[in-house]
């Protein structure tokens, strides 16, 4: 029984080690309105590159409310 019990720990153990050690995914390009929603100041994104990023324009009214984003993850 115990040698079944020690079996199975190094089996987990290796398949664990595997998963952790191959290369991560290539990231993927995706318009930057599939992750995120502009909640407010809409005039202030500009979009690049087919809208996959943004520049966020900050002028001298905007004023950031305990480090909120105008934007927000889905």
């Amino acid at each position: 029984m115990a040698s079944h019990t020690w079996i199975l720990t190094l089996g987990l153990f290796l398949m664990v080690s595997a998963t952790m050690a191959t290369a991560p995914r290539k990231p993927v390009d995706v318009p930057f309105g599939r992750n995120y929603v502009p909640t407010w100041a809409f005039d202030h994104i500009k979009y690049f590159n087919g809208g996959s990023e943004i520049q966020l324009h900050l002028d001298k009214y905007w004023v950031p409310i305990k480090g909120i984003l105008p934007v927000r993850p889905l």
